[in-house]
C-alpha cells in the first residue's frame, strides 16, 4: 500500500520538486538591488558600526525606520531580518515562502482540507504568468517582505475564515487569544492588502450569516487585530512623511482619473483570469441554468468574498500618489483565487478529453519557453553585477575611492533590475550613495552620466 501511495504521488512530487529547483536557481540568480544596500545599514547610523550585526540593532533600526520612512514594519522588519541571516538563507526561506504561497491559495479555492494538486499549480503558474513585476515581487529580497510575505500572511491567516464558509468552525478562548496577533500581524502588512483583508472580512461575516454558520470569538478577535494593524501601519509617524513627500492623497477629480488608469491597468494584466473567471461561471450556470441561482446562491459566496477583495486591493490605490507595478501581487494573488473558487465549482463537471491534454502541453510549452527567457536575462544580469564586484575589488586594492561604473540592466519582468539601470545619474544621491558606502567607496559615477555631461 504504502509502495502504491508513493506511485501515485510521484509525479507530483517531481514536478514540485522542479518548481522549487527551477525557483530557487532564479533566486540564486538574483544580486542585490536598490533598496538591498539601504536595508543592510540600520537606520540608527553611527559611523564607526553603520552595519546591523545583531538582534538589539536590529530592533534599533525598526523603531527609527518606523518613525522616519513608513509603517510597514512587518515587511520591512523581514527584509532586514533576510539581509542579518545572509542571502543564500533567503534563497531557501523564499522558495519555501512562495510554494507555500500556492498551498495557500489552492486551500482558499477550495475551503477544504484535502490538497488539490491542480489547483496548488494552478496558483503557482498564475502568478508566474499574471504579475507583472514577478522579479521585483518574489525574487528581489527587500521587496519581497511588502510583496510576497505580506500578501502570504493575510492568504494564510484567511484560511481558517474560508474553511469556517464550508463547515461550522469551532470555538475557544484559546483560538480567539491567538487571533488576536495573527490578526495584527496580517493587517500591518501593505496598504492595498489591508484594505482589501478588510473588506474581505466584512463578507466573511456576511456570507456566514448568510449561510447559516455561528461567527466565533476568534473571528471578532481577528477583526480587532487586522484594524489594530492597519492603525499602526497609516498613522506612523514615517508613513505621513512618506505621503507627503510624494503628493499626498489628491484630490476627488483625481482619484477619478487614477481609478481609470488601475481599470486600464486591470485589462493589460488581469485579461487571462477574467476570461478564465467567465468561462467557469459560464460553464456551471450553463450547465445548471440561470434558475440555479435562485436556489443554489449561497455556493457562490466564497467566489464572491474574494472577487470583492480582489477589486478592494486594486481600487483602494487610488487614495496613493504611485502605483508601481510591483503592488500588484495581491490583486493577481486575490484574483487568482477567485478564479480557483469558480473552478472549484465546476469540478464535478467533465471537459472534452483532448482540452485538457492540450491545455497541459500548451502551458508546459509557455512555462518552458518563459523560464528560460527568464534565465538567461537573470544570468546576464548576475554576471555584470559579479564583473562589477572584481573590478570595485581590484580598485580598492589599488587605493582608489571613486569609480565610475556602468548601470546593471534587466530586460523581463522576471528580472528586479530595470532596463535603464540601477545607477542614478547624480552620484551624491540615492541609490548610487547606498550602492558606494556598501562597497567602501566614497562615490559611485555612472557611465551614463558621463555621457549626458559629454
Amino acid at each position: 500500500m504504502l509502495m502504491s501511495d508513493v506511485k501515485k504521488r510521484l509525479p507530483f512530487l517531481l514536478v514540485l520538486a522542479a518548481v522549487a529547483v527551477g525557483f530557487f536557481l532564479l533566486n540564486v540568480l538574483t544580486p542585490f538591488y536598490a533598496d538591498d544596500f539601504t536595508y543592510y545599514y540600520s537606520f540608527l547610523y553611527t559611523p564607526d558600526h553603520p552595519r546591523i550585526a545583531s538582534l538589539s540593532e536590529f530592533f534599533m533600526s525598526q523603531y527609527v525606520h518606523y518613525h522616519i520612512m513608513n509603517g510597514r514594519a512587518v515587511a520591512h522588519a523581514l527584509a532586514q531580518l533576510f539581509l542579518l541571516l545572509g542571502k543564500p538563507v533567503f534563497n531557501c526561506i523564499n522558495t519555501g515562502a512562495f510554494l507555500l504561497m500556492g498551498w495557500a491559495m489552492q486551500a482558499l479555492m477550495t475551503g477544504k482540507r484535502s490538497f488539490s494538486p491542480l489547483l496548488f499549480f494552478f496558483a503557482l503558474g498564475g502568478l508566474w504568468f499574471v504579475t507583472p513585476a514577478f522579479g521585483q515581487d518574489f525574487l528581489w529580497l527587500t521587496a519581497s517582505g511588502t510583496y510576497l510575505y505580506s500578501v502570504l500572511i493575510i492568504l494564510l491567516y484567511l484560511v481558517p475564515f474560508r474553511r469556517a464558509l464550508e463547515s461550522n468552525a469551532p470555538g475557544g478562548w484559546l483560538r480567539a487569544v491567538l487571533f488576536l496577533p495573527l490578526g495584527l500581524l496580517a493587517g500591518w502588512s501593505q496598504e492595498n492588502a489591508s484594505a482589501a483583508l478588510l473588506v474581505m472580512m466584512v463578507c466573511f461575516f456576511l456570507a456566514c450569516r448568510l449561510m447559516g454558520r455561528p461567527l466565533r470569538l476568534w473571528m471578532l478577535t481577528g477583526l480587532v487585530g487586522n484594524l489594530a494593524g492597519l492603525a499602526l501601519m497609516l498613522l506612523a509617524p514615517g508613513q505621513s512623511t512618506r505621503l507627503s513627500g510624494s503628493g499626498g492623497l489628491g484630490t476627488f477629480q483625481l482619484w477619478l482619473q487614477r481609478g481609470i488608469s488601475i481599470t486600464l491597468c486591470a485589462r493589460k494584466y488581469l485579461w487571462l483570469p477574467a476570461l478564465l473567471f467567465l468561462f467557469f461561471v459560464g460553464w456551471r450556470l450553463k450547465t445548471d441554468g440561470l434558475g440555479s441561482l435562485r436556489t443554489q446562491w449561497r455556493r457562490w459566496l466564497p467566489t464572491m468574498v474574494f472577487l470583492m477583495g480582489s477589486l478592494a486591493s486594486a481600487y483602494s490605490m487610488v487614495l496613493s500618489p504611485q502605483f508601481p507595478d510591483r503592488a500588484w501581487s495581491c490583486i493577481v494573488a486575490f484574483t487568482l483565487v477567485t478564479v480557483g473558487n469558480t473552478a472549484a465549482l465546476c469540478a464535478d463537471l467533465k471537459l472534452p478529453k483532448p482540452l485538457p491534454q492540450a491545455v497541459c502541453v500548451l502551458t508546459l510549452a509557455a512555462v518552458i519557453f518563459t523560464y528560460s527567457q527568464a534565465f538567461q536575462d537573470l544570468s546576464l544580469t548576475h554576471r555584470q553585477y559579479s564583473a562589477r564586484e572584481v573590478q570595485i575589488q581590484t580598485a580598492l586594492e589599488q587605493g582608489k575611492r571613486e569609480l565610475t561604473l556602468a548601470p546593471i540592466t534587466g530586460h523581463s519582468k522576471y528580472n528586479c533590475y530595470p532596463p535603464e539601470g540601477d545607477l542614478g545619474l547624480d552620484s551624491a544621491q540615492w541609490p548610487n550613495t547606498s550602492i558606494a558606502l556598501f562597497h567602501g567607496l566614497d562615490a559611485i559615477h555612472s557611465t551614463q552620466e558621463e555621457a549626458g555631461n559629454g
